[in-house]
């Protein structure tokens, strides 16, 4: 009986044996799948923050761009007595903003006008403008503020050419906020002049005061008293965006709101048409940072996708391993019964 029994174990111990070699090598080949999961994961979170910092450096500094050709216009007016549209021109072109700075729409000279001064103001304007010039649309406030200068002063932004921006509320009031600020002020969202006859765009005007002093007086009361004008920069979000394609991964999913995103009328940009919603269901990293312009903050909202995952690791490549694993343990957990049954073999012989 005894020796029924010591034959029996026998033959059972070679599959025994196989099956732990084969157990042993598939936990291994989990752990290593996991290993190459967390590798993975930290290089495509490390990638995408990376991404994102980087991006939005890029936003932060074309924005910085253009509050740099602004101060320097400022600059230009505060050293001059007076700036004829010639002068304007020049010092602009020589800026040659609109063709370096990217989504820049135009530069502009807004003029602070009092109704008892309007007919020497048209008058002295008309003499400098190569086209025609009149003030739009027509009311009748004591203080005008027509756009007296813009470069280029061709194309879209002939319609902005006179335009009294005192008769849009966004516009006098983010106007007025530079005035007493003496800072950079951004509008709200607003519909350019130069696309009222176009499909809507959002699209913004940063205004910088000019004072009559050549600098920014100490008290609200004085900015208001001496301010003369304004230096105008407007522009549409899309031609921003599209100046910086080259520098924008456009693997990355990226929407720009004014202010919160939970607001759909704050849309101002959108990469493509999937909602960062859905990209969160479907796992993707995430990221929510913000750029101040002027007086506003801009919410960014970035995702991964899998196009920007499938460009930092090989996919499939945590399951590849771990069948490759699996393939391999079982090849050794067959070669292990083998080898223990041909031994028995020899054994009962």
């Amino acid at each position: 009986m005894d020796e029924v029994y010591r034959h029996r174990y026998a033959g059972i111990l070679p599959a025994l044996l196989a099956v732990v070699v084969l157990a042993m090598g598939v936990a291994a080949s989990v752990l290593a799948r996991d290993h190459s999961r967390q590798r993975e994961h930290s290089l495509v979170e490390n990638a995408f923050l990376a991404e994102t910092d980087r991006m939005l450096a890029v936003i932060d500094r074309q924005l910085d761009a253009y509050a740099v050709v602004m101060r320097g216009l400022q600059g230009f007016f505060h050293g001059s007595n007076a700036v004829d549209y010639r002068e304007f021109v020049t010092y602009a072109r020589a800026l040659q903003a609109t063709s370096n700075v990217a989504g820049l729409q135009g530069i502009a000279w807004v003029e602070l006008v009092r109704r008892e001064e309007l007919a020497a103001h048209l008058a002295r304007i008309r003499s400098q403008l190569p086209v025609d010039y009149h003030i739009h649309p027509d009311g009748d406030g004591e203080v005008l503020a027509p756009i007296a200068f813009i470069e280029p002063l061709a194309g879209d932004n002939l319609a902005a050419l006179g335009l009294d921006i005192y008769r849009t509320l966004d516009a006098r009031t983010a106007a007025n906020l530079a005035r007493d600020s003496g800072d950079i002020v951004i509008s709200a969202p607003i519909v350019l002049a130069q696309d009222r006859l176009r499909e809507p765009s959002p699209s913004f005007v940063m205004y910088l005061p000019v004072y009559a002093q050549g600098t920014v007086p100490d008290t609200v009361a004085a900015r208001r008293a001496q301010t003369i004008g304004f230096v105008d920069v407007p522009f549409r979000v899309v031609d921003l965006m599209a100046g910086l394609r080259p520098e924008i991964n456009p693997v990355i999913d990226l929407d720009i709101y004014d202010g919160e995103p939970a607001d759909s009328d704050s849309v101002l940009f959108n990469s493509d048409t999937i909602s960062h919603a859905e990209r969160a269901a479907a796992g993707e990293w995430q990221q929510r940072r913000s750029v101040t312009v002027g007086t506003r903050t801009w919410v960014l909202l970035m995702s991964t996708t899998p196009e920007f995952r499938a460009a930092i690791v090989v996919p499939g490549q945590s399951l590849q391993l771990l069948l490759a694993g699996v393939a391999a343990s079982l090849a050794l957990a067959l070669l292990v019964l083998r080898i223990a049954r041909g031994r028995d073999r020899s054994e009962r012989r």
